[in-house]
């Protein structure tokens, strides 16, 4: 009895370093008609023949992968361009001729290619500081329910109000209020803040609030305020307080841009901001109707890059 011929594929070949280059170069082109950046691509997907994907560095996330064809990157490259610009990529086998044929001598299965930059994305941590934070003549801790007394002293004053989206608050109001900042301790997502008591170093007493909101995970964005109690104006705590939101904004969350937003009238506050170094990049003209009057304000900001310790 005569045995059976069966064909055995030959092994994956292995490619030469000329064949990457040519890979490389061909996504490079395809970035450039795609409008994309070529300072450094990687093969997402890449092509499993001859095992060039191996031999390239691979994405460290699919976000960006995904983010060619979101939102801003979508007008750019979506659309019939952006489909051609996809299939021209897709559509050559960077392993060219040395990629191994199955046994049916069929062609090889061309794999998508999709180039992404070697940059890892932003990923903001979770943020629950070491609490209390410490500045030179200020503690600055979590609220609690025993802060009652002590926030109501100035949340029930017409002139802290006077700049602000509420208007003097009775005791049940500021109860109300005080749950909600006993909450407000850590940053998970946009949108959350750590609102925190303001208190002196040297005896404990609560003169005020400051806190950091977290505005935009995606573009590292974020917003501080304060209030302070008026009896405790014109001795620098409020700006000690900010600058520590600003810190703790920059070095622990990791954002790039920080806003403060005020009533145009409230120039004290608008001092603060300025000592802090922040520009006022805008005044909005009655762009928000608040106590059945019509209020400018004003939009000061400032980059991690800008900001000094």
């Amino acid at each position: 009895m005569s045995a059976l011929a069966v064909d055995t594929p030959p092994p994956p070949a292995t490619i030469p370093e000329a064949s990457i280059a040519d890979a490389m170069n061909h996504a490079n082109r395809c970035l450039l008609r795609m409008n994309l950046p070529i300072s450094g691509v990687v093969a997402f997907r890449g092509a499993q023949h001859g095992h060039l994907s191996d031999r390239l560095p691979q994405c460290r996330s699919a976000e960006y992968a995904q983010n060619i064809s979101g939102t801003r990157g979508g007008r750019r490259c979506g659309g019939q361009r952006g489909r051609r610009a996809e299939e021209e990529v897709s559509s050559s086998s960077p392993a060219g001729s040395a990629a191994p044929r199955r046994a049916d001598h069929a062609p090889p299965r061309r794999h998508k290619w999709i180039a992404a930059p070697l940059t890892a994305p932003y990923t903001a941590p979770v943020i629950t500081p070491r609490y209390p934070l410490t500045t030179s003549r200020l503690v600055l801790r979590p609220f609690t329910a025993d802060d009652l007394d002590a926030v109501h002293a100035y949340e029930s004053r017409p002139d802290v109000a006077r700049y602000l989206y509420w208007a003097a608050r009775d005791r049940d109001a500021t109860r109300d209020a005080l749950a909600q900042r006993v909450t407000r301790t850590a940053l998970h997502d946009d949108g959350d803040a750590i609102d925190l008591a303001v208190t002196l170093r040297h005896t404990g007493r609560l003169i005020g609030s400051c806190l950091l909101i977290w505005t935009s995970k995606a573009h590292r964005q974020g917003e501080i305020g304060y209030i302070l109690h008026p009896d405790h104006h014109g001795h620098g705590y409020a700006t000690e307080a900010a600058s520590a939101m600003l810190h703790l904004g920059f070095t622990q969350l990791g954002l790039h841009r920080i806003t403060g937003r005020l009533d145009a009238r409230n120039t004290a506050s608008a001092r603060v901001l300025e000592k802090l170094h922040m520009r006022r990049e805008a005044t909005l003209i009655d762009n928000e109707h608040v106590k059945g009057e019509w209020c400018t304000e004003a939009i000061y900001a400032i980059l991690e890059s800008e900001w000094t310790p």
